[in-house]
């Protein structure tokens, strides 16, 4: 409930602005679904972006890093 509560409002936000977020959210519902499960997939992958961060230990990259 916690990680539900702290990714929507950023969710709702990225929805309204970022391409990724837009394209996943109209997906979705087009499928049918409704605004809340269509910003699941949302507030998922930006946790997986945050876990990635914490991974890495580094600042926030905008684009990912160039594998050599």
């Amino acid at each position: 409930m916690f990680l539900k509560g702290a990714f929507y409002m950023p969710a709702v936000n990225r929805v309204g602005i970022a391409p990724w977020a837009k394209e996943i959210y109209a997906r979705r519902r087009a499928r049918g679904c409704n605004h809340q499960q269509a910003l699941v997939p949302v507030m998922r992958k930006m946790l997986t972006q945050v876990a990635a961060v914490l991974r890495r230990r580094s600042p926030w990259q905008a684009e990912p890093p160039a594998r050599a």
